[in-house]
């Protein structure tokens, strides 16, 4: 028999997406959490039609046919909505109830339920080459990394075109180790087709330029301890770990936006440099924690906020050290 496409054997067996809050997503958890509830029958009894439900609730609690609605629902077997809040406190806190030979169960619906806790930890700076132009943007950002990472902010240098090699960006993850290093973005084309949608497939390379390692914080700590900084060396048009070609005595990318960046960095964090260049009593641990403190929602950011790779003083530093021709390009020890 022919394979067909889509069969179960040919599709991946799992991924992983970091999906933002949205004031929508908001808005509707807050009124799920007092309007909304989860039931299920004694028995798990699969002959029921949700109109019989929703006609026991009302027969019930002395609610209207029209104030209460009840459709199928996963993993629970059905999901109840009310009109008033005072409906559904009323129905959560009996817990269950009897009518008419069903046996019916009701919790209240949760945000947290069937969910695990992932606490996105990590603060890290990504540089994303591939990326046309035209779709440097909150939307698309969050697509490309969203495999592992939530969007924070994209840099205001990166906002404004000043520079277009790549899209500099930072984000939250729970795991640094399982932030893509390519990833494939289609992106609409022009024209229609008769049947079906136009797509350009753009090869992206995924660049992690900085890492700012917040784990040992408690969430409670007013002073937090200053994380541990690490920083990373990476190519232009190289995937992050693969060894540049041999003839390629180029710098690395990063050391240019080090330089280009730095007195932006510094003027968001202290405001000044001293005359000789050297900063003010303000140390970079402070200026890590007062910008990570930033809502990361903000609807306008400051011109002055791009941050630079040169940590000279905040954090413990940590230079991940490339190896091999890595290390010899990098020393410039390149014959």
């Amino acid at each position: 028999m022919a394979r067909r496409l889509g069969d179960a054997a040919s599709r991946p067996e799992v991924d992983y997406v970091v999906v933002p809050t949205t004031s929508e997503m908001q808005e509707e958890s807050a009124l799920l959490s007092s309007n909304a509830a989860v039931a299920w029958l004694e028995g798990a009894r699969d002959d029921v039609p949700a109109a019989t439900v929703a006609a026991a609730f009302a027969a019930k609690f002395s609610i209207r046919q029209a104030d209460v609605t009840v459709v199928r629902h996963y993993p629970e077997q059905f999901f109840v909505r009310f009109m008033y809040q005072h409906h559904c406190a009323n129905a959560t806190d009996r817990g269950d109830f009897h009518h008419d030979g069903l046996h019916i169960f009701v919790r209240a619906w949760r945000l947290e339920a069937h969910a695990e806790n992932e606490d996105q930890l990590h603060h890290v700076r990504l540089c994303i080459e591939g990326i046309p132009v035209h779709g440097w943007n909150n939307y698309v950002a969050t697509f490309v990394i969203g495999h592992g990472c939530s969007l924070d902010y994209i840099e205001n240098r990166s906002l404004r075109r000043e520079d277009t090699r790549y899209l500099a960006l930072w984000a939250w993850t729970t795991n640094p180790d399982a932030i893509l290093k390519v990833k494939w973005l289609t992106l609409p084309a022009r024209g229609q087709r008769r049947r079906g949608r136009r797509g350009l497939r753009h090869r992206v390379l995924i660049h992690l330029d900085l890492h700012e390692d917040h784990s040992n914080a408690c969430e409670d700590d007013d002073n937090p301890p200053t994380p541990d900084v690490n920083e990373f060396t990476w190519y232009p048009d190289i995937v992050d770990g693969a060894p540049p070609p041999g003839s390629r005595r180029t710098a690395p990318a990063a050391r240019d936006d080090r330089r280009n960046t730095r007195r932006d960095d510094a003027d968001d964090c202290d405001g000044s440099h001293s005359r000789d260049g050297s900063r003010g009593q303000t140390g970079w641990g402070d200026c890590i924690r007062r910008s990570l403190s930033r809502n990361a929602r903000e609807g306008q950011r400051g011109a002055d906020q791009d941050r630079s790779r040169d940590r000279s003083g905040g954090g413990r530093r940590h230079d991940v050290a490339p190896t091999g021709l890595l290390a010899a390009i990098t020393e410039g020890n390149m014959p």
